[in-house]
């Protein structure tokens, strides 16, 4: 059992965008090929552009079908956007969960980390025995942004010619939709209700194709069990998530990427504002997101106000 193993297991506990999967029995990650036939790839594939554009093309055909699309109606450089988006959460959200909940920042190399292509959905990632440390968002940074996602990500920019303040801009908004989710997850209020299902409203819009092609919805992350997380210290999560990645959003190369808002400075709560966009209004039908730079400033709060009203009903 590895020194992260109790920390990841707190993250996953709030769905699955939070769960890497631990090896069976702990053994050794598959050699590549996967003998086993199990489909796993390493994460560095991940930095491979042809593999890459593979993924995003799977994507691509998954958004066609779910809006009733031509075939060539989403551009590929939107498509890799808000994939890459989806990937960054996947990559983000459990070492920040299991540093917010477990006080325990996980931190695999690249080569301690496999994912298994799924048609939709939350991309499977199973990791094998990785270090745990205490931490914060500073080396939140240094690990995880630095060492998972910023190759992935200049993989991404170089094959699809992306502008990198998008893609870091995504890294953002993946880091503060999650910290949103934990928050949501574990209200001020012990009270309160744990979420009913629209906590963290990625978009202003219903995105259900975003969640068909597994590119981080936070709408249907999902908190199921989570009255059951009685050990977990409900009291603070808001604020121990806000604070983190304030602190990770300071420092390069998130630095500039977006402005966290505290619409009340009575609760713990806090929103992103990007300065930038994913891309995802350029797909007929998507609409802007609850922290794109585009969403009108009325609309914006009203989002806001609804889910600071939900964690206090």
């Amino acid at each position: 059992m590895s020194s992260a193993d109790g920390a990841l297991r707190a993250a996953a506990a709030v769905g699955p965008y939070f769960t890497w999967e631990p090896w069976p029995a702990g053994g050794p990650l598959p050699p590549v090929p996967d003998p086993a036939g199990g489909g796993w790839r390493p994460l560095t594939d991940l930095t491979d552009g042809e593999v890459v554009a593979e993924r995003v093309d799977a994507a691509g055909q998954a958004l066609v079908r779910m809006f009733g699309l031509a075939e060539d109606a989403v551009p590929p450089r939107v498509v890799a956007s808000v994939t890459f988006l989806g990937l960054a959460s996947r990559l983000l959200s459990p070492p920040l969960g299991a540093l917010v909940l477990a006080g325990t920042l996980p931190t695999p190399g690249p080569d301690q980390l496999w994912w298994k292509p799924v048609a939709g959905g939350p991309w499977p990632f199973a990791y094998g025995t990785i270090a745990g440390v205490p931490g914060d968002g500073a080396s939140l940074v240094a690990t995880t942004v630095n060492d998972l996602v910023a190759p992935v990500l200049r993989t991404f920019q170089k094959r699809f010619v992306l502008s990198p303040q998008v893609l870091w801009g995504n890294v953002a908004s993946a880091l503060a939709g999650a910290a949103g989710v934990l928050a949501d997850a574990h209200p001020d209020d012990p009270a309160a209700s744990a979420g009913d299902g629209t906590t963290d409203r990625a978009a202003v819009n219903d995105r259900d194709a975003i969640g068909a092609i597994g590119v981080g919805d936070r709408d249907r992350i999902g908190l199921a069990g989570a009255a059951d997380r009685d050990a977990i210290d409900r009291a603070g999560v808001a604020e121990r998530a806000g604070d983190i990645v304030a602190q990770a959003l300071s420092l390069p190369p998130l630095a500039g990427t977006g402005t966290l808002v505290r619409p009340d400075p009575e609760r713990p709560r806090r929103f992103l504002v990007r300065h930038n966009c994913c891309l995802y209004y350029r797909i007929p039908g998507g609409g802007t997101c609850g922290d794109c730079v585009l969403t009108p400033e009325p609309a914006r709060r009203r989002h806001w106000h609804s889910v600071l009203a939900a964690r206090t009903t």
